[in-house]
């Protein structure tokens, strides 16, 4: 044992050949016990090949010797066998000391090849026979966590975090936040997220998206501030960063952020919508309509941004352009019903009656159920000179909105 002693110390200096040196030495004389010993040493120093040879002849000559098949099962998966590494693991018996570690090897190796339900099965078994045992509890919660699971592993961090803020580097408090964010409960994970001391950038970019959806913008601003500070290269906080100064009419940090952002990320369509709409805000029109027109660019399929656009350009009686977008983007196949009645709208805008009827007629199909649509559908047709359909609709309006008092007397008056 002094001498793997000495081939330790060679190794953890870094002198790895007169560390194999003494190794030969050892294995010239070697019992059992010895060459195990060596074996986790080299394989523990990367020496992956060199502890294979000396386990499969150890095993060769104790078949049954369970510490001998767990380390040559580690060896194998290293070596990518996992076929093998199974086989091993699998010819553990119950009754043996390695039988419940030989459980969670294979749930790892399992899970690897995605057989979640056999490494489900895997880890419960060692759960039920060691109920207290810390590791397997966080092994299935693992499981369960990566699988999407959240209500299964919720209960045993929560079991977990009794005594624990940290396992094996893995904060419970943060798995227990994001699982219950996962599933909507928002306040919960808020409440774990506070419990966290550490300032490490991801935790701090969940912590400010749970807040934000919790309508908490200035704790979700003081989270994503203090998150650019460690890293202002992680380019996805700036568009939230920027919705909560938003959400918090906080304009022009909105601006000055959302700039940072597009800097980083000049191909983010929802940035660009962001900066469009914090543009319109500030009355900053030209600035409005060149960046929703860089969204639209980047993504045309984008309803919200098509709406968005011809609203900004009818607020300023540009209806013809109005025309053109929509004109172009059913061109292109770009068809949404509400792209047909905003064209009816334009036309009628116009005084372009005849276009505006036909327009409408075009969207009626889509929105015969839409009270609004009805009302305006109605009142035009009539203003056309289409008395007669023009009161159908608007009957058919008042189907939906009985309660209307002024389209009842424009009726009765007709």
């Amino acid at each position: 044992m002094d001498s793997i002693q000495l081939a330790l110390y060679h190794f953890e200096q870094h002198n790895s050949d007169e560390a194999l040196k003494v190794i030969d030495d050892i294995l010239l004389t070697a019992k059992d016990k010895e060459k195990y010993h060596v074996a986790y040493l080299l394989f523990d120093f990367g020496f992956i090949e060199n502890a294979q040879e000396i386990m499969e002849e150890l095993l060769g000559n104790k078949p049954n010797k369970s510490m001998y098949k767990s380390l040559l099962a580690d060896i194998y998966i290293e070596l990518q066998e996992d076929e093998k590494a199974i086989q091993l693991l699998h010819d553990i018996l119950p009754a043996d000391d390695e039988y419940l570690p030989s459980l969670l090897q294979l749930a790892d190796l399992y899970q690897s090849q995605g057989l979640d339900e056999v490494a489900e099965e895997k880890l419960k078994e060692a759960k039920q026979r060691m109920p207290k045992e810390e590791i397997i509890s966080l092994a299935l919660a693992e499981l369960y966590f990566f699988n999407g699971e959240f209500n299964k592993c919720i209960p045993l961090y929560t079991e977990l975090s009794i005594d624990n803020k940290e396992i094996g580097g893995i904060l419970i408090a943060d798995r227990l936040a994001e699982g219950y964010a996962a599933i909507g409960k928002y306040e919960e994970a808020l409440e774990y997220f506070k419990q966290i001391e550490v300032d490490e950038i991801d935790i701090l970019f969940k912590h400010g998206l749970t807040a934000f959806y919790l309508e908490r913008y200035q704790l979700a601003i003081q989270q994503w501030k203090k998150l650019l500070e460690l890293d202002p290269y992680y380019y996805t906080v700036y568009y939230y960063l920027g919705k909560a100064y938003y959400a918090e009419n906080l304009f022009k940090e909105a601006e000055e952020i959302i700039n940072e952002g597009l800097a980083f990320d000049e191909h983010n369509d929802e940035q660009f919508y962001l900066a469009a709409k914090i543009a319109n805000k500030q009355k900053q029109t030209k600035d409005a309509i060149r960046y929703i027109e860089e969204a639209i660019q980047l993504n045309p399929d984008h309803r919200e941004y098509t709406i968005f656009y011809i609203t900004l350009l009818r607020e300023h009686y540009r209806e013809d352009e109005v025309i053109l977008h929509l004109q172009k983007a059913l061109k292109n196949d770009l068809f949404d019903p509400i792209f047909e009645w905003e064209l009816a709208k334009s036309y009628y805008e116009l005084d372009e009656f005849e276009r505006a009827v036909k327009g409408y007629n075009e969207a009626y199909k889509y929105f015969e159920e839409d009270a609004i649509f009805l009302h305006e559908y109605g009142y035009i047709l009539i203003e056309a000179g289409k008395v007669k359909e023009g009161k159908d609709i608007l009957k058919q309006y008042l189907n939906f909105e009985p309660t209307d008092e002024d389209t009842i007397e424009f009726l009765s008056r007709l």
